[in-house]
């Protein structure tokens, strides 16, 4: 009866250790670096959008997918002056660069064929720097309505092994900016360099 007792326990406790390393075989943590050219619909601009980028992977093809990524975006205004001695106008565009820090909290699908990625995304706003033509016109100060932007992110990428634990990862986003006074959206093309740890 003893014999029988210390061999359930024996069974148990190596099945707990069995299932535990089981768990931590599926679960793994992947970083990677980031490098995209990203379209804007509002300003017409192409700008680099970079960054840092962190998988956690819970599971066979499931996760959860964050990071921290640099983003610029230009805008342009038009100021038209009017002259009524010579009744003649004249037209002076000025243009500013955005800066921002990027962070997207996105559920990620895994597969061998291709990954998606879809989720909120939070734009702080960091500054901005003045792009205009100096002989022309200066833009001295420059304010926002709102310093953090929200969107949505839906993208799809597919993951090429490089090495057991180093992958290369092409990626298509769509990135809608919903909080914006005048809606637009950034289209990325890209990819990214993931080490798994």
């Amino acid at each position: 009866f003893m014999k029988l007792h210390i061999y359930i326990v024996f069974l148990s406790l190596s099945f707990l250790c069995a299932s535990t390393h089981a768990q931590q075989k599926k679960s793994s943590l992947e970083v990677g670096i980031k490098l995209m050219a990203e379209a804007n619909s509002g300003s017409g601009s192409t700008m680099p959008f970079y960054g840092v980028q962190l998988i956690y992977k819970k599971g066979e093809h499931g996760g959860l997918e964050t990071g921290l990524f640099y983003r610029t975006a230009r805008q342009q205004f038009i100021t038209t002056f009017y002259n009524p001695v010579t009744n003649s106008s004249n037209t002076i565009t000025s243009t500013l660069s955005e800066r921002f820090l990027s962070l997207p909290v996105l559920y990620h699908f895994q597969s061998r064929i291709v990954n998606f990625s879809v989720g909120p995304s939070f734009d702080l706003f960091l500054g901005w720097k003045d792009k205009s033509d100096k002989n022309t016109v200066t833009i001295n100060s420059y304010t926002r309505s709102s310093t953090i932007e929200i969107g949505g992110i839906a993208s799809v990428s597919k993951t090429i092994q490089l090495s057991d634990k180093l992958a290369l990862e092409p990626e298509i986003r769509f990135n809608p900016i919903f909080t914006s006074g005048d809606p637009y959206a950034h289209t990325a093309f890209g990819f990214a360099v993931k080490y798994k740890l």
